[in-house]
C-alpha cells in the first residue's frame, strides 16, 4: 500500500536509474529527508517537466512507500531552478557543501521545518552573491610585464576582503548544527563551567569549548579568541543573520577551523565540499 503525499523539496542528490528514469533525494519541509524514484523524467514529455536538477525548489507529488523502500514521484513543479548557483563554481560547491551536510547528519522521514527555510534562504543568498570580479588595470597602473622604478617603501597590503559566500556559509553551518541539535556549547567551559580567557580551547568531541585544565584529556583541541566562539554562537541562534560588518581574516580562519573540525567529528570523515572552496 502506498499513501499519496505532497511535499515541497530541494534537489540534494541525483542518480541516474536508467536511460529515462533518476532517483532523487531532497530535502523537504514536510518529510525532512526523502528519496524517490522518478520515473521517466529524462524524458521531453513527462510529469517532471524535465530531469531533476541540482538545488532546484519543487513541489512534489508522491506516493509514500514504506520503510526502506523508494518513494514513487509522479509529478512535480519546479519552483525556483536556482540557475544563478551556476554561474559560479565556487558558488556551486558552497550550495554542495550545504547538501553533504543534510545529506551525511539527517535520517529519512525526520522534518525539521527551521532546517528547509534556512537551506532555501542560504541558497538565495548564495544566488546573489557577486560573480568574480575581473578588473582591468587602469590608467598609470603597473604592468607586470614591464619593469618599473623603485619608488619607495612598499605600502601594506589590505587585509582581503571576505568573499561575500562566507557569510552565507557560516551562517547555515552554524544554525544547521542547532537545527540538528549539536550547537557548540562556548559560553564557559564544558566540563567544569569555569569562565573562559581571552582564548579558549574548542574540542569537538566534547561540544564546544573547554579550559586549559579540562582540555588536558582532549585530543588536539583547537586554541582560537573567544571573540571567534562568541561569533559562532551568535550565528548559532536560529534565525539570526549572517554578520553585519566584514569580519576580520583572523576570526573568519579560526571560525572556518572550528566548523571544518565540529563537522569532521559529526560525520566522522573529512568534509568533501569544504576542501574544494577557496579559503575564505
Amino acid at each position: 500500500m502506498s499513501t499519496p503525499r505532497t511535499a515541497d523539496g530541494v534537489v540534494l542528490r541525483i542518480v541516474d536509474y536508467s536511460d529515462t528514469s533518476q532517483i532523487v533525494t531532497f530535502w523537504t519541509r514536510e518529510a525532512g529527508r526523502l528519496t524517490g524514484i522518478a520515473k521517466g523524467a529524462k524524458r521531453a514529455k513527462s510529469a517532471f517537466h524535465g530531469p531533476f536538477d541540482l538545488f532546484a525548489l519543487h513541489h512534489l507529488n508522491y506516493r509514500e512507500k514504506t520503510a526502506g523502500q523508494l518513494h514513487l514521484l509522479t509529478a512535480a513543479d519546479l519552483l525556483d531552478a536556482h540557475t544563478g548557483l551556476r554561474a559560479d563554481p565556487v558558488r556551486l560547491t558552497a550550495a554542495g557543501w550545504c547538501a553533504e551536510i543534510l545529506l551525511g547528519l539527517t535520517d529519512e522521514g525526520l522534518p525539521i521545518p527551521p532546517l528547509f527555510d534556512l537551506l532555501v534562504d542560504s541558497l538565495q543568498g548564495l544566488e546573489a552573491c557577486p560573480g568574480p570580479e575581473f578588473r582591468v588595470p587602469g590608467p598609470g597602473a603597473p604592468n607586470p610585464g614591464l619593469e618599473t622604478q623603485d619608488s619607495g617603501p612598499e605600502t601594506p597590503n589590505p587585509e582581503p576582503e571576505a568573499p561575500p559566500w562566507t557569510s552565507v556559509l557560516f551562517r547555515f553551518e552554524a544554525q544547521a548544527l542547532t537545527h540538528l541539535g549539536h550547537r557548540p556549547r562556548v559560553g564557559a567551559c564544558v566540563a567544569c563551567g569555569a569562565a573562559l580567557d581571552r582564548t579558549a580551547l574548542f574540542s569537538p568531541r566534547a561540544g564546544g569549548a573547554v579550559c586549559d585544565r579540562c582540555a588536558r584529556g582532549e585530543p588536539a583541541p583547537l586554541r582560537v579568541r573567544a571573540e571567534t566562539l562568541r561569533l559562532l554562537d551568535g550565528l548559532a541562534e536560529p534565525g539570526a543573520p549572517p554578520p553585519p560588518a566584514p569580519v576580520p581574516a583572523p576570526l573568519r580562519q579560526e571560525l572556518r577551523a572550528v566548523l571544518r573540525v565540529a563537522f569532521t567529528e559529526l560525520l566522522e570523515r573529512a568534509p568533501v565540499a569544504l576542501t574544494l572552496l577557496p579559503p575564505g
